[in-house]
């Protein structure tokens, strides 16, 4: 593996007092936290929060059996053992308080924010630490980073940005030619597998790297592109390897589409859409949602994906054309396509066409490019200009903290998230559904059987609609309209557990022993483990068979 060679002296005299630039990336990581602090109030939510805590119940221990079975499992929708580990590491006697999890998260936010203040200040050299201090805002503030942040099931995307931003600062200092340059290079390598490990996301990675030999280190131009690539290929390399492992474990719990399911044309539609999607997000996060449903009905004629070609289209173009002048846009614009393209939507994952989560990263490069365009003005402007620049700077950071602070409130509960979910979307089938089951939950019966109802009527198809309206039906003693629900949720699907479970416990209160008998012997051969449940319920223990 070849250490990347060190560019002449003259270009990394850096103008950056490194003090000045330690201090303001301190700072903007304890005002990171400051402004997500609130999120240690959220609770832990039923959207892949408690399955991930169930499966840590089950390994309490940080032990060597811990750890083999973190870095052997697949069988999950991630392959990432680190992320698996640091929440073991968080649970004590047994018990996981939520409030340390959110937190937790929330410093690894800060310190993040701090890394990119250095990373900026590396490579925006003449801009001053004030300017590497306000991309680190950006990138800490917008508040499409708050899904990653307060959402405990997306540690692993905080955790791995951390190792991605380490990384590309070893990087950054192997090239440079610092002191110790082959430990540089080594650190750069353990931080990417570190990265790996902790969520597959980081196989962007190799590409970022790419775009900073292109500027600041313009290694393209003294060593060629063919080298820059050449040399990240025992790193690309790694990132297939962790691609695979992602892959098969995405199919092993269903969250990956089949390949024939959706066609070549659908998928460019889809990576299309995503990224003008994303583009207008980050320049105005004013309607931001825990989940974008995914219609399957994309196709290159809609104006969406009209305008999401168009962006690519006109971006790249402008890369090309000016990179010779200002190499800077082509890098930001090969780093931000590095890091959304495995997220784009391209292999179809779960039913959400976009999420704000897969912006963590890519909100780098834009508030680089965005910072350095800012620099170029700014040397332009007299006194009023720069005054009425910086004002609008300080509204616009201003503005991103009051969304975040918006956004943290959004993830408080189940109810508060899905409730959100449906003002953005009232036609979406998935949030009606999750808001009824949150209402059940919380014994909001008469509520939770409105969104049931409204989900039936969108997916009058879906197996869970009808098994979630059947059991409000239940609890609220309509025996009938229960088992006429559930009974539909079964013809949808036979083996649909909590419509069998709840079904058995209609016949027995409306007198059907046997088709009761029929339900729970069904649920047993799914299941064998709920043997020793069914024992304990009350109106279930005379019907079981042994």
């Amino acid at each position: 593996m070849r250490i990347p060679d060190a560019p002449p002296p003259c270009q990394h005299s850096s103008a950056t007092p490194r003090g000045w630039l330690t201090a303001v990336a301190v700072a903007v990581a304890l005002l990171t936290i400051w402004v997500h602090w609130p999120a240690g109030r959220n609770e832990f939510v039923h959207w892949d929060d408690y399955a991930y805590l169930e499966t840590v119940a089950r390994h309490p221990r940080l032990n060597g059996a811990t750890i083999r079975w973190a870095f052997g499992t697949t069988g999950h929708d991630y392959y990432s053992p680190l992320t698996w580990l640091s929440y073991v590491a968080q649970v004590r006697d047994g018990a996981c308080a939520a409030a340390a999890f959110h937190r937790t998260s929330v410093v690894l936010h800060g310190l993040n924010a701090g890394l990119v203040v250095l990373l900026s200040g590396m490579i925006l050299r003449r801009a001053g630490p004030l300017a590497a201090g306000a991309v680190g805002l950006c990138f800490a503030l917008h508040p499409v980073q708050v899904e990653s942040v307060a959402w405990v099931a997306e540690r692993k995307t905080v955790l791995c940005g951390f190792f991605c931003l380490l990384s590309a600062l070893a990087y950054l200092r192997a090239a440079a030619g610092a002191t110790g340059r082959r430990g540089w290079w080594l650190a750069t390598v353990g931080c990417y597998i570190a990265a790996l490990l902790s969520k597959p996301m980081a196989v962007s990675l190799p590409g970022a790297l790419l775009a900073l030999d292109m500027y600041p280190l313009r290694r393209f131009n003294r060593v060629g592109w063919k080298r820059c690539v050449v040399e990240k290929l025992p790193l690309l390399a790694l990132a297939i390897a962790a691609g695979w492992l992602t892959f098969v474990s995405a199919r092993q719990v269903g969250a990956v589409e089949a390949s024939g399911v959706v066609s070549v044309l659908e998928r460019v539609s889809i990576g299309a859409r995503a990224f003008g999607f994303y583009v207008w997000k980050l320049v105005w996060p004013a309607e931001l949602s825990p989940f974008y449903s995914f219609d399957g009905i994309l196709h290159l004629g809609r104006p969406d994906v009209l305008a999401g070609l168009a962006a690519i289209g006109v971006f790249t173009v402008l890369s090309v054309v000016f990179y010779r002048r200002s190499p800077a846009g082509a890098a930001a614009w090969l780093g931000f396509g590095a890091f959304l393209l495995p997220v784009s939507g391209i292999v179809q994952t779960g039913a959400q066409a976009a999420a704000d989560r897969y912006l963590y990263l890519p909100v780098v490069p834009v508030s680089l490019l965005v910072a350095a365009g800012f620099g170029l003005v700014w040397r332009r402007l007299g006194m009023t200009g720069r005054g009425a620049l910086a004002t609008w700077l300080v509204c616009y950071l201003l503005f991103f903290a009051y969304r975040t602070r918006g956004q943290i409130a959004v993830w408080r509960n189940d109810v508060t998230l899905w409730q959100a979910a449906l003002a953005y979307d009232p036609a979406s089938a998935m949030a009606s559904r999750q808001l009824a089951a949150a209402l059940q939950r919380e014994g909001r019966y008469a509520e939770a059987l409105v969104s049931a109802r409204r989900t039936v009527e969108v997916a009058p198809h879906v197996a869970d609609a009808q098994a979630t309206l059947g059991t409000l039906y239940w609890e609220l003693g309509r025996d009938e309209e229960a088992i006429a629900a559930l009974e539909r949720a079964l013809r949808l699907d036979p083996n649909c557990q909590p419509a069998l479970y709840f079904l058995a416990r209609c016949y027995v209160r409306s007198g059907q022993t046997e088709a009761a008998r029929a339900a729970v012997r069904r649920l047993i051969e799914l299941d064998p483990e709920l043997e020793a449940s069914l024992r304990q319920e009350a109106d279930l223990v005379k019907l079981y068979n042994p």
